[in-house]
Order: C-alpha cells, then structure tokens, then sequence
C-alpha cells in the first residue's frame, strides 16, 4: 500500500500545475464565416477557429482588434466563455465596433481593389484569454489575416 503525507501530494500537484501551465496552446487557424458589418451598432462577425490541443480550453475573453493598412478600423470581443474542445473547430461569434473614421480613410484603397476584384487584407490581432481544464489561465496570441470581399457589403 502506498502512503504519500500532506507535503508529497502538495509538491506532486505543485509540479502537475507548474507542467500544465507551462504548455503550449495555441489557434494557429481562424477563419472568417460570416459577418454582418454596419457603422451603427448591432455588427457581428462569425469566426471558426480550430484547437489543435489534445487538451479543451475554455474562453474567459475574446479581444480581437481589426487593422488594415497598419491602421485600427474595429474590434471584435465576447465576454461570455466559449469553449472549445480538444482536437476540434467550432464557430462563434463575436461584436465587432467599427471605426468609421479610419474605414473613410482607407476607402480610396479599398475601392481600387474592389474594382480590380481583389479582396481585402484585414489583419486580425490579438488574444484568447482561456483557461484549461477550468483552472489555468493562459493567453492565447492571435494574428492571422482575413480576405473579406467588399462586394458583400453593396445593397447593405
């Protein structure tokens, strides 16, 4: 029969807690799904995103900022938990804020590759806040870029 004292489990769980919150999570593939963009409130954005963790995380917050031509047009952010389990994709979705000021400034960019028939480069950047197993925090980098094609906005 194995015996282990209070100070053997306590440094046995100290270690499986320090190895755990050492290890590497990450969402190397987000993909955009739908959205629904407006300069009023009430825009969303569908985003599917894969854990390729053999271990479930779940979201404590989601702040995700949108940049295209190295300027802030928006941002995307939930702060209900999501979770997302392991060796899975699923999709969610996010409230977006625009910023109408810098969307009016890159405009001009943004017409000339719409009409070349190209679509537009928004970078998405930031961070998934998770925890694992319910207990760890971690961070989670997000900065992928999303190709959104502006002809979905005309008759909006």
């Amino acid at each position: 029969m194995l015996k282990l004292n209070n100070q053997r489990c306590a440094l046995i769980g100290f270690g499986v807690g320090c190895l755990l919150t050492s290890c590497s999570v990450s969402m190397p593939q987000v993909d955009l799904v739908a959205y629904n963009l407006s300069l009023g409130s009430g825009s969303s954005v569908t985003l599917k995103a894969e854990n390729p963790n053999g271990i479930s995380v779940t979201s404590t917050s989601i702040v995700l900022d949108l940049v295209y031509l190295q300027k802030p047009v928006g941002r995307l952010q939930c702060d209900s938990s999501i979770r997302f389990p392991a060796k899975k994709s699923i999709e969610f979705p996010l409230k977006a804020t625009l910023n109408s000021n810098a969307i009016l400034q890159s405009a001009p960019n943004a017409l000339m590759l719409t009409l070349q028939g190209k679509k537009l480069p928004v970078q998405v950047q930031g961070s998934v806040r998770v925890k694992i197993w319910g207990l760890f925090p971690k961070s989670i980098p997000i900065d992928t870029t999303l190709m959104i094609d502006p002809k979905e906005f005309i008759g909006r």
